[in-house]
């Protein structure tokens, strides 16, 4: 991307971009950075159990990755079957956790551990961008995008209820973490928490992931405009 020769960088981080979680294997050079990733082994096993089996099963996996309208349907049609689908998401993950979510490391107050290398890991990246946009010239700056399930208190206690760290979970935490290391270390940084907190997350998010509605990207759009024009970025 270097060759467009950019004024701004910008990184949008969302929670699965911590490093180290239970999903992936990283292997780290001399200086603390990743050299390679791998599918870890619970990864594995989880994309095994949920492969397609047999020709109904194929065409279903190829339906649900190219059709939306499919994916709504069969939702609905197994919602019926088996009972209520679950409030947001039907697979582990940012809005539906088990309890071996790689995800709720990002919640956790912890400071030692998986929880302490996982963000020490992804301060190092940073560290090591940051450099790097600035050795060419150009200006590093951060976009923090919030889960569904952060915008408010009962959102996130209901999402974290079946994890047995639940009730030393804390939903802010994330976006603490990261804006401290901005604000140490001269980064521009949006918090779209302060956006969206608050907010219907039916609204902005779609029902069965974790990306934003059209209407979403435009509050999204729109916030980080008048935040590059605050910062005299643009």
């Amino acid at each position: 991307a270097f060759r467009f020769a950019p004024d701004i960088v910008l990184l949008a981080f969302f929670l699965n971009d911590l490093p180290g979680h239970a999903l992936m294997d990283v292997q780290w050079d001399d200086e603390g950075l990743p050299r390679a990733y791998a599918r870890s082994a619970t990864a594995q096993r989880k994309k095994l159990d949920q492969a397609p089996r047999g020709v109904l099963g194929a065409a279903s996996f190829w339906l649900r990755s190219r059709s939306l309208v499919y994916t709504l349907v069969r939702k609905r049609i197994d919602s019926l079957r088996t009972g209520p689908a679950p409030a947001r998401g039907a697979a582990p993950g940012p809005d539906r956790p088990d309890p071996e979510d790689p995800f709720l490391t990002a919640f956790s107050p912890a400071v030692d551990g998986d929880v302490k290398n996982s963000w020490e890991g992804a301060f190092r990246i940073l560290a090591a961008l940051r450099r790097e946009v600035e050795d060419r010239g150009a200006t590093l700056a951060m976009m923090l995008i919030p889960a569904s399930i952060q915008l408010n208190d009962a959102a996130f206690s209901k999402w974290s209820a079946s994890s047995a760290r639940g009730a030393t979970l804390s939903r802010r935490l994330p976006q603490q973490r990261m804006t401290r290391w901005c604000d140490e270390n001269g980064v521009p940084c949006l918090d779209l928490m302060e956006v969206f907190e608050g907010t219907e997350p039916e609204r902005y998010y779609r029902q069965y992931d974790a990306h934003w509605t059209r209407e979403g990207h435009m509050v999204a759009a729109r916030a980080l405009r008048d935040f590059l024009k605050s910062r005299g970025l643009i």
